[in-house]
């Protein structure tokens, strides 16, 4: 396999099949750094491409990685599934293309043969990747399921298997004797609630920070005695603030007032924005020529796919001057949204008659697409608060779809809508 074509990132490819521009790459690559989302995704909060444009993509750069498809192939492909708005297996079957029937070296199969994960485990998170457009890994260190040095480890052993540098069951033994040196060493090895929340653990499944600077950290720690968190903060590997926030989590967690998935979020949350703050401090004003991608709840509707196709296909009120008074009217009245608890019945949301009337105007009309709408606000809400990054509170939208948890009784407003 050659080097360039198995490390070629997505955004190359799709400047190549003619899909976006170069400079639309580089803005997307700009609000990636910035916003710390996927590069397809920011391309999708733009408009410039629509999610399953990018996912069909990301499948074609897979067939190519592996070998299963020619180049000239995926790009017939990728023009087709643009031009007639279907999938790249639809693509594929319409120019009776056939991929090779060689053995695929995904991600999932590389961690289920190695026992990382179950496959029953796998099967979910699948799903959700499928649902959200995002990549497996994330799916998988949002979840918590593993940590990012072992995902770091398997997607290094897929890159050297599609290079020739190790076959695949040199790649599985290696996998899984780090998963085996894992369960017995591990820092996160425990039972019960309290070694599940202690520090090194939260930071480590948070993915703050490695298990092996834990290690090291806590080695040090012993020698001078001092706490973990001081050594970590001393040694430049987190932030004082991080240490804090994790403290005040492992507080809530072991007061029963957070569940340990919700205290990983808020962490991970709180990672990001550091993160996104020493990305400003290092562009300075360089990353900020172009304008800002602005979440507006549209766009976040746009990456959940929960918008009705009467919406998709140009909205439902052609007349520019109903369109305008409902524009005007949602810029008034949906600034802020309450909390909305996500966990109750009935079925059918019990909505105040202007909202109801506002959201089938806007083509949200059957009782499912308004519990849609309810989940996606009660989702966007946790954004706007910043208690779950866009990557995890796109995972948690569709987890309560995929769990067909109802909400509660209409509490609160939406926030703007006047993208429609």
């Amino acid at each position: 396999m050659d080097r360039n074509v198995a490390e070629r990132p997505i955004g190359d490819w799709l400047v190549e099949w003619g899909l976006i521009s170069e400079k639309q790459l580089q803005v997307a690559l700009n609000d990636s750094r910035a916003h710390l989302l996927p590069v397809g995704m920011c391309l999708v909060l733009r408009e410039q491409v629509d999610s399953e444009l990018i996912q069909s993509g990301v499948i074609a750069q897979s067939y190519l990685r592996d070998g299963a498809i020619s180049a000239q192939d995926a790009t017939n492909a990728m023009a087709l599934a643009k031009r007639k708005h279907v999938s790249i297996g639809v693509a594929f079957n319409l120019l009776a293309i056939q991929p090779e029937p060689i053995p695929r070296n995904r991600l999932g199969d590389l961690l289920t043969a190695s026992g990382a994960i179950s496959t029953g485990e796998l099967k979910v998170v699948l799903n959700l990747a499928k649902a959200t457009g995002l990549p497996l890994g994330r799916i998988l260190l949002n979840h918590g399921s593993i940590t990012e040095d072992l995902i770091q480890l398997a997607l290094g052993l897929q890159r050297n298997i599609r290079s020739g540098e190790i076959d695949r069951n040199g790649a599985f033994e290696k996998l899984s004797q780090y998963v085996e040196d894992g369960a017995r060493n591990s820092i996160l090895a425990g039972i019960g609630l309290h070694a599940e929340t202690l520090t090194g653990c939260l930071l480590v499944k948070s993915g703050v920070i490695s298990e092996g600077n834990i290690k090291d950290a806590l080695r040090s720690g012993t020698k001078e005695g001092a706490r973990l968190g001081e050594v970590l903060v001393g040694k430049g590997m987190v932030k004082q603030d991080m240490i804090e926030s994790t403290l005040e989590v492992q507080k809530l967690i072991r007061a029963h007032k957070f569940t340990v998935p919700q205290g990983l979020s808020v962490l991970r949350n709180v990672h990001a924005a550091q993160r996104r703050e020493e990305i400003k401090s290092e562009f300075g004003n360089h990353g900020q020529r172009n304008k800002a991608l602005v979440m507006s709840f549209y766009r976040y509707l746009k990456l959940t796919r929960a918008l009705p196709d009467v919406i998709l296909r140009g909205g439902i009120n052609h007349d520019p001057a109903t369109q305008e008074a409902v524009q005007s009217e949602m810029e008034m009245t949906w600034q802020e949204l309450r909390a909305v608890s996500p966990l109750a019945e009935p079925v059918v949301p019990s909505l105040p008659e202007d909202v109801r009337s506002l959201l089938q105007r806007c083509g949200f009309i059957s009782d499912e697409q308004l519990v849609v709408a309810q989940r996606a606000a009660y989702t966007y809400k946790l954004v706007l608060d910043q208690v779950l990054s866009i990557e995890q509170s796109l995972i948690e939208f569709h987890r309560l779809k995929m769990e067909e948890v109802q909400p509660k009784d209409w509490t609160g407003t939406f926030p703007n809508l006047s993208a429609i």
